[in-house]
């Protein structure tokens, strides 16, 4: 029986959080996407250590001001969520404090896990934010970790959610067949 994992994706507009999930449910990189208007979904089964299969259901949403609110009620249920930030734009960098808030404003029993994700990777040339403040970031919001993505070229993508989720199964002892996603 597969374990069901309804994860959160949540950023600044522009990040490349759209094109994230298409990579990686299904390896297609459109170099011009449109912004997100609300939110949407993605699913894909994972094949992890440990276990069988794992499906997920990744929620995306609309990065402008405006949509932030509709993601606490969406957070509900969350096992885990993903931080994406442009590592060429210094601002989406520092937005992800607001971020953080959002997403631990859910009441539930445990503090959601939340991966952070550099997008942009490929070009790193025209980077605005750099290693030493990541690491610093991380480890000074509990983060579980970092990884620098690419959707174009595909670098860190299936890794990233990959880790996320095995962090998710070994850490989180409540965790069910079956669970609802929605």
């Amino acid at each position: 029986m597969p374990y069901m994992f309804k994860i959160v994706n949540s950023g600044d507009g522009a990040v490349g959080k759209t094109s994230f999930l298409k990579r990686f449910t299904s390896g297609v990189f459109v170099e011009q996407s449109q912004s997100t208007i609300g939110t949407g979904f993605f699913t894909k089964s994972v094949k992890l250590e440990n276990l069988d299969h794992a499906d997920l259901t990744i929620w995306d949403f609309g990065g402008q001001g405006r949509f932030r609110d509709i993601l606490r009620d969406f957070i509900i249920g969350a096992y885990g969520a993903l931080l994406l930030f442009d590592i060429t734009r210094y601002q989406s960098f520092s937005n992800l404090r607001e971020w953080i808030t959002l997403l631990r404003s859910k009441e539930e029993d445990y503090e959601l896990p939340i991966l952070l994700l550099g997008t942009k990777c490929d070009l790193a040339d025209v980077r605005e934010v750099f290693p030493e403040d990541i690491d610093k970031f991380v480890e000074d919001n509990n983060l579980i970790g970092y990884f620098e993505t690419s959707s174009k070229t595909g670098i860190n993508i299936e890794e990233s959610v990959k880790f996320l989720v095995q962090y998710i199964f070994n850490h989180n002892k409540g965790i069910t067949q079956h669970r609802s996603v929605y």
